[in-house]
């Protein structure tokens, strides 16, 4: 058995009080887990609870650095939780969570939520606190049912979804007025289901999010996505309607960032 750091013969300090909460406050997997990190110097509860502080203060690094681009949005990076948010080309947002290996004692993550094949959306309508976040959506069938997460992260990741949120959902205005554009000038042939959403919400996050102009981000898109191979997505991306809508997206961001 471990031994715990409450067997001491004097009132535990601070630091030592706050390691005894954390300890008596974890799951049995928990515990288990951190364990195993204090194995090779320490294995006890006070280890554990080092080898905690150890993780959590290194992944502070995070709160110096950007979102990290995931193909047409942004990956907020958190040392429990991890929030994924994409445009879609229907205009909403798309929202995967990711429970870290600290939040679930297993060595890897697990998931909940999609980029967008979920029937759940979501609108920028999230309510960031200091260290929480409540984002919730109406289910499009029964509209007084509303579904969706509540969750506790750092710091730096309500920061970063507060300066980042507005362009995300930008991004999928842009991406849905892309999509109807091109689908209108492709005709009845055009493949929707297939990859036009994702096209144009990879198109319109160059714009948005990268801050490209229209021509470098149809042709950082073309070259790297598959739709390229389809001649008329070609043709209906030389039109001037979507040429217009890429540089009005990226006056919009300038504007936003200017503000």
């Amino acid at each position: 058995m471990p031994k715990t750091m409450e067997t001491m013969d004097r009132a535990p300090r601070g630091n030592e009080q706050a390691g005894i909460d954390w300890w008596s406050a974890q799951s049995e997997q928990l515990r288990a887990y951190w364990l195993k990190h204090a194995e090779a110097f320490d294995p006890s509860a006070a280890g554990a609870w080092a080898a905690f502080k150890t993780a959590h203060d290194a992944s502070e690094r995070w709160a110096d650095q950007d979102p990290v681009r995931m193909h047409s949005g942004l990956e907020f990076r958190g040392f429990e939780f991890s929030l994924q948010v994409y445009p879609g080309d229907d205009g909403w947002l798309g929202v995967q969570v990711i429970a870290q290996p600290p939040a679930t004692g297993f060595n890897e993550g697990c998931t909940v939520g999609g980029d967008g094949a979920g029937r759940l959306r979501f609108g920028v309508n999230a309510r960031i606190g200091a260290a929480t976040l409540e984002w919730f959506a109406q289910d499009p069938h029964v509209p007084l049912y509303l579904e969706g997460l509540r969750l506790v992260l750092q710091p730096h990741q309500c920061e970063q979804l507060r300066t980042w949120l507005p362009r995300l959902g930008q991004t999928a205005v842009l991406a849905q007025r892309l999509a109807t554009a091109l689908n209108r000038r492709m005709g009845g042939d055009a493949p929707t289901l297939h990859y036009m959403n994702d096209f144009a919400s990879g198109l319109a996050a160059c714009v948005v999010l990268d801050g490209q102009d229209a021509v470098t981000a149809i042709a950082s898109q073309l070259a790297t996505h598959w739709a390229a191979k389809d001649a008329g997505l070609r043709t209906a991306l030389q039109g001037p309607e979507i040429a217009a809508l890429l540089e009005t997206g990226r006056f919009a961001r300038e504007q936003g960032a200017t503000s």
